[in-house]
């Protein structure tokens, strides 16, 4: 299963599924291709062995009730690369490559496997049958951003992607990644047996762990794959491996509303005006789209095991510097906070959940920065609503609430009694 990534590094990746040398044609069209990895690969665990291949599946109707999705794309789109398609409304996609863009049939599948492997992480591709089915393969990539997750929509004629311990050393952005089928129908496996997909199940892996995926002959597949930065999920990796490589069914609640979503984002591919979806909604959407990815992945864990707070602890670390500096804003609120983290208000909320919540949190810091400004001689002059409005108070009552609600008293009442009892300085007026 093809998944995008940015991730790179200084080291020489495998370039064993990577052709050495492509002509002007091919060349050109993997221009519009992600750059080649640049940064160093974190370090590594072994990984483990190398899983066996995948199965090709078998005919039949899928196990998910007879589903069928109403709205089942076509990716493969002959329009140019771009930020759009003309007509076809805004998207947060754009194509960054299609086969057809290469003239000579026999280099296709060599293009795409170079823009692949700059834009995908990395694996050593095949299709299926080789032979003379090579030239004919066909395949479209589309990419975006929404915040820190990535979004690829492609369509690949039969092939086989292995992923090896030796690509995982040398390039391992170690992302969590999920994965949709579309239509078609496609295997993965990991260190156990292949798991069959059908269209509308999703499956959850990452970058660490060797894959086997397979689109079997004379079949093409249409999938969505996510990726995801691990600290975006509120669990650690190891909490999350007995999920890796299963079937997440398309008749589940959670999946079908990711799904649904998903198809949303992607509809200007299948034709039509498109979702009306555009640049400016990608941190939002990508907020949403955690939101619904933790949900899922929340309905397959044992709810008796709550996330583990260790990475939890270290974004709280964060978010709460970021409190800290934004405390005079007006418009810091839970909303703003998840947003400039590119993680859901609900996450949020449970990070804070041992505090009484971030909105008690931003509360009592901005009601801490009042009083201590109350109790400067240099600020005596100066209005107490103006004291609140300095730290986000923009109402004079809800200041006055807030305030005698935390220390007992109002805040003009609290400042004069605190600058009465104050000792007077030693060669102050009046001494």
């Amino acid at each position: 299963m093809a998944n995008v990534t940015a991730a790179g590094a200084h080291v020489r990746p495998d370039r064993s599924a990577v052709p050495r040398r492509l002509t002007g044609n091919a060349r050109q069209a993997t221009r519009g291709c992600p750059p080649e990895p640049t940064h160093r690969a974190t370090p590594h665990r072994s990984p483990t062995p190398g899983a066996p291949p995948g199965d090709e599946g078998s005919p039949g109707e899928p196990p998910n009730g007879g589903f069928r999705s109403p709205a089942v794309p076509t990716l493969v789109d002959p329009g140019p690369p771009g930020p759009g398609v003309p007509g076809r409304g805004r998207t947060v996609l754009r194509t960054v490559f299609h086969t057809d863009q290469v003239a000579t049939a026999e280099e296709r599948f060599a293009a795409w496997r170079e823009c692949v492997s700059r834009g995908v992480v990395v694996t050593t591709q095949e299709p299926l049958p080789t032979g003379p089915e090579r030239s004919a393969f066909r395949g479209v990539l589309r990419a975006g951003a929404l915040g820190p997750v990535r979004v690829s929509a492609m369509e690949y004629r039969a092939l086989v992607a292995k992923r090896t311990p030796r690509q995982i050393r040398e390039l391992d952005p170690g992302w969590y990644q999920v994965g949709l089928i579309l239509h078609g129908r496609q295997s993965i496996a990991l260190d156990g047996p292949p798991t069959r997909l059908w269209p509308g199940d999703m499956v959850l892996y990452d970058t660490t762990q060797p894959f086997v995926a397979r689109v079997p002959p004379a079949l093409s597949t249409g999938s969505v794959v996510l990726q995801l930065p691990t600290g975006q999920l509120p669990w650690q990796r190891g909490r999350l491996r007995p999920l890796f490589g299963r079937r997440l069914p398309g008749d589940d609640p959670a999946v079908a509303l990711l799904r649904r979503l998903l198809l949303d984002l992607i509809g200007p591919v299948a034709g039509g005006a498109g979702s009306g979806w555009g640049p400016s909604d990608a941190g939002r959407l990508g907020v949403l789209v955690t939101d619904l990815v933790t949900a899922v992945v929340e309905r397959r864990l044992d709810p008796a095991e709550p996330p583990s707070p260790a990475g939890a602890d270290v974004l709280r670390l964060r978010i709460g510097a970021h409190i800290e500096r934004r405390l005079a804003d007006p418009g810091l609120d839970p909303t703003s906070v998840a947003a400039a983290h590119h993680i859901s208000v609900r996450y949020l909320h449970r990070i804070f959940q041992p505090s009484g919540g971030v909105a008690t949190a931003i509360r009592a810091l901005r009601l801490e920065r009042c009083r201590r400004d109350l109790l400067d001689p240099a600020l005596a002059d100066t209005p107490v609503s103006s004291i609140g409005a300095r730290w986000g108070f923009t109402r004079p009552s809800d200041f006055g609430r807030a305030f005698r609600a935390a220390y007992g008293l109002p805040p003009g009442a609290y400042r004069r009694e605190a600058l009465a009892a104050r000792p007077v300085p030693v060669g102050a007026p009046g001494a």
